[in-house]
């Protein structure tokens, strides 16, 4: 058998900037550092919106309250720390262990001074119709009601009004 060409199945941007999450950390994409000046002695502080399924990413130089060290090799490779993220809001961590990586990267979009990224739902969570009750009276987020393995309606709010 000859040489054959690999090809690749998806094709990469390289203009866009991108974070992967993992379990534990935040990997920042190379065009991600150079467009939010990623580097030696910079901090990250995180912001969430939860409803929203955002999180945001401030970069910083001073060594504030909160703030993360962002870690790598000089130009590429940088990350920060997530593990913390990942333990408080189980719909960031339930993103961080999908198996395929495509589904663990998000653009980046400036907002002011934050660089956020909107996470897709996670649905972390199943409850049968059945016991609806054990459902907080104040649970806000996107939920699916699926039926007989389909779903049939992806929604927004109060969950258990819903």
């Amino acid at each position: 058998m000859g040489w054959e060409k690999f090809t690749q199945n998806s094709v990469r941007n390289f203009e866009t900037p991108v974070v992967v999450i993992t379990s534990t950390h935040f990997c920042y994409s190379t065009v991600a550092v150079k467009m939010g000046e990623i580097g030696e002695g910079k901090r990250v502080i995180y912001h969430i919106d939860e409803l929203n399924r955002k999180i945001g990413f401030e970069f910083v130089t001073e060594n504030l309250d909160h703030s993360y060290s962002v870690f790598g090799k000089k130009g590429i490779n940088y990350r920060s720390a997530a593990q913390s993220i990942t333990t408080k809001y189980p719909w960031v961590k339930s993103v961080a262990l999908l198996s395929d990586v495509r589904e663990r990267k998000f653009h980046l979009r400036r907002d002011g001074n934050i660089w956020a990224a909107q996470l897709c739902p996670a649905f972390e969570y199943r409850v049968l119709r059945t016991e609806t009750k054990s459902i907080p009276s104040n649970a806000l987020g996107i939920y699916r009601y699926i039926n007989a393995g389909v779903i049939v309606y992806i929604g927004k709010g109060n969950i258990r009004n819903r």
